[in-house]
């Protein structure tokens, strides 16, 4: 990839030949550098923050060599690109519905009334010690799981921008080194919330850094739904600009309007207590934004 930046830096060059992707830096000047980690880390900062839609690839080699292993980019296009959206495809076929392989019964009680449910539950067990696999590198801020009756799909999100999304079932096959663990980095931050709509076609995630993103099954890619920008003219004709109260400002929680029938509206709080809806349809719009609480506000609904 490459991509223009200041006056001084002219030319960014990101080198996806290595298993560990390297950026280099061509300035004014014509000297070529080579960014250290914390400085590759702070070059995909700017990438996030330009708002820049964020492919597959990219997504899953931005988490760096330790979490990149031979054919780990490769396992992840191919679970994002055709088993996920297999899994959409089924989930009107309520018919094929099964219990995926994590959940097992220790009894099975034949009665399937209201009074029965407790007694069922308690025979769920999900004590598998073979059933455990790291999922996102640091600390869990946010679980969601996909809507197939077929499949288990659980998606992570952890304090460093990372999403892992975890097929259950593969777990043991032995396909492949990933254990059915698929990590991508579309934020620079805590990932607070992460959902997936009615059919599991998309996931939204909302993040710390201020943005929502939303990876769609039909273009394979990350893209910046909403973000809160500051008042900087370089933002001017941003859906968000102006939102951003500077430090000790961010994105708390976001989440889907559940009486939006196509997805396409979204309710944000923040850590200054304050509540956004946006309306995505069109060209897009803020239908709503009052401070509502002296804190933060941790879920919407």
């Amino acid at each position: 990839m490459i991509a223009s930046t200041s006056e001084s830096f002219v030319i960014v060059v990101i080198d996806t030949i290595f298993t560990c992707p390297r950026a280099y830096i061509l300035n004014a000047a014509g000297v070529l550098f080579c960014l250290s980690n914390q400085a590759f880390s702070s070059f995909l900062f700017l990438h996030y923050l330009s708002g820049s839609d964020i492919s597959i690839k990219q997504a899953a080699e931005y988490p760096g060599s330790k979490w990149i292993k031979e054919q780990t980019v490769e396992a992840a296009e191919k679970f994002m690109g055709e088993f996920l959206p297999s899994l959409s495809d089924d989930k009107a076929a309520a018919s094929i519905a099964k219990s995926p392989k994590s959940v097992t019964l220790k009894a099975s009680p034949k009665s399937k009334s209201v009074s029965s449910l407790s007694a069922r539950i308690g025979a769920l067990s999900v004590d598998d010690e073979n059933c455990v696999s790291k999922v996102v590198p640091d600390r869990i801020y946010s679980v969601a799981c996909h809507p197939s009756p077929s499949s288990l799909v659980v998606c992570a999100g952890d304090k460093q921008g990372h999403v892992g999304l975890w097929n259950v079932d593969q777990v043991g096959e032995g396909s492949n080194d990933t254990d059915g663990v698929h990590l991508f980095k579309p934020h620079n931050r805590v990932v607070s919330h992460l959902e997936w709509n009615r059919t599991g076609s998309s996931l939204i995630s909302a993040s710390y850094d201020g943005s929502v993103r939303l990876f769609d099954i039909q273009t394979q890619k990350f893209d910046e739904i909403f973000a809160t920008y500051d008042d900087d003219t370089d933002f001017k004709g941003k859906l968000g600009f102006g939102l951003d109260q500077g430090y000790g400002y961010w994105a708390q929680y976001a989440c889907m309007d559940a009486r939006s029938a196509d997805d396409r509206c979204l309710f944000l709080s923040t850590s200054k207590g304050t509540v956004i809806h946006v309306d995505l349809r069109s060209k897009g719009k803020i239908t709503f934004h009052q401070d509502l609480s002296e804190k933060k506000i941790n879920s919407v609904r």
